[in-house]
């Protein structure tokens, strides 16, 4: 057999002539040393492209020992778990299982956080030697610039022990550069309290306006009230709970710089009990507003024990009916339309032509219709609940003669000639009927009506 053709060793790199049962695989040369390096390779090799084999088989070892092996220990901290509870109800190897999940978890972790270590300026360590960073100055006194964005770069730099920094300059004033930058957006979104002293600041320094300020923050003036007063009436405390957090600055805004404007002590209190008892914006509502409209007394009362006030709130509302609260809800729509309409129709007149005027007379004809037709039902509905009790009086001689009437069942007749009558009443309606709706039809409780039906059925003249 011809020998195979020399090749390097991928260990010692000297050239060797493969084994001829090997042939062309063969990669390291006979020597020892390499065969076993070359052996350790392919073996790392290969459990890198299966991380999970290692694992596996330690733990199925494990397993198979007799008797069962002591968990494993860990470091911390989850050496503080207990692992023997673990593998009580999860059994040995469940517990091995979970344990080396765990490890593998925090070690994660750790190689994610690592390179974003935080240092004493609060910026990532891996942005610090950054000086080619954009900073905006703008021109301010002689032979002096004044920084509007970058000074968190500009203290990075200085910790660096660095003097010089990269900029770009804008010729313009200091007021016009600070307006500038936050119309550009180039610094993140500021919090309610630093609108406010943005605001604070060019209004008494550089004497803006309310309304000019409005106008250059493209927001309206009451956005630019809201966040004065936060900074400017509410005291330090406060603002300070704002800060940090405990306090929302849109509850602060609108409920608690209303409350200042009277009394700085309540203003005080109420926010102390919206921290204590955790209230949402729907709860500080309903203390500000129990507050606004009681008397001294009732105010006292309410911050001296806000929790009862919100216990008595939390209390559910005698539940009412779905269709109740919608028909309310839309006959108050339909008065607030009619008005609407009324005011509209004063407007509308010499300008309508007379078919307009006619169709909208028609229309109106039509509404009024329904609403007397809505008015007789509820009508009708109250005479029955009033008629009702009557029935249980439980006179002997009613009793005979309802048990009379149900015997011959006259009610029958009675219905009919109720519907008689409205129609007769809506056909009267329809045709024009000045009298709105009334007729000359014998009342139901007339006793001639009633002989009448009860005896013929002959037409009516």
């Amino acid at each position: 057999m011809p020998k195979a053709r020399k090749k390097p060793c991928r260990i010692c790199r000297r050239w060797f002539h493969p084994d001829a049962r090997v042939g062309d695989r063969q990669r390291a040369c006979g020597k020892p040393e390499c065969q076993a390096a070359w052996r350790q390779k392919t073996q790392a090799d290969w459990r890198k492209r299966n991380p999970d084999y290692r694992i596996a088989w330690r733990l199925d070892q494990r397993a198979a020992q007799t008797p069962p092996p002591e968990p494993l220990r860990f470091r911390a901290p989850l050496n503080q778990l207990p692992w023997e509870f673990a593998k009580d109800q999860f059994g040995g190897q469940g517990a091995d299982f979970i344990g080396v999940m765990s490890t593998l978890i925090l070690r994660t972790v750790k190689d994610e956080i690592r390179p974003y270590l935080i240092d004493g300026a609060g910026l990532p360590s891996r942005l610090l030697p950054a000086p080619e960073k954009t900073v905006v100055v703008a021109a301010g006194p002689p032979d002096r610039y004044l920084v509007i964005d970058g000074h968190k770069r500009v203290a990075a730099l200085e910790q660096l022990g660095r003097d010089t920094v990269e900029a770009t300059v804008w010729a313009m004033s200091e007021a016009e550069a600070v307006l500038l930058s936050r119309s550009l957006r180039l610094s993140p979104q500021e919090s309610a309290l630093e609108q406010g002293w943005l605001l604070a600041e060019m209004e008494h320094r550089f004497g803006y306006s309310l309304d000019e300020l409005a106008r250059r923050f493209d927001r309206s003036p009451s956005w630019v009230s809201r966040r004065l007063a936060l900074v400017e009436l509410l005291p330090e405390g406060i603002q300070q709970q704002v800060r940090e957090g405990k306090l929302a600055a849109q509850v602060a805004m609108k409920y608690l710089v209303p409350v200042a404007r009277v009394s700085a002590d309540d203003c005080t209190r109420m926010a102390a009990a919206f921290i204590a008892h955790h209230c949402d914006t729907r709860q500080a509502g309903q203390l500000y507003t129990a507050w606004r409209t009681g008397t001294r007394a009732v105010r006292e009362r309410i911050l001296a024990e806000p929790e009862l006030f919100l216990k008595t709130q939390r209390q559910a509302p005698a539940a009412r009916p779905a269709a109740v609260e919608q028909v309310e809800r839309e006959l108050d729509m339909a008065i607030a339309i009619l008005r609407r309409t009324g005011r509209r129709l004063a407007e509308a007149l010499p300008e309508m032509t007379g078919a307009q005027q006619k169709q909208a007379q028609g229309q109106l004809e039509n509404a009024r219709r329904e609403v007397n037709r809505m008015a007789e039902r509820i009508g009708k509905e109250q005479e029955a609940k009033h008629a009702e009790p009557g029935t249980t009086h439980r006179d002997p001689g009613t009793e005979f003669e309802g048990r009379g009437q149900t015997r011959d069942r006259p009610g029958d007749a009675l219905v009919a000639a109720d519907r008689a009558q409205s129609a007769a009443r809506e056909l009267q309606q329809r045709a024009g009927d000045p009298t709105g709706g009334e007729s000359g039809t014998v009342p139901r409780t007339d006793p001639r009506t009633f002989d009448l039906v009860q005896g013929e059925s002959r037409a009516s003249p």
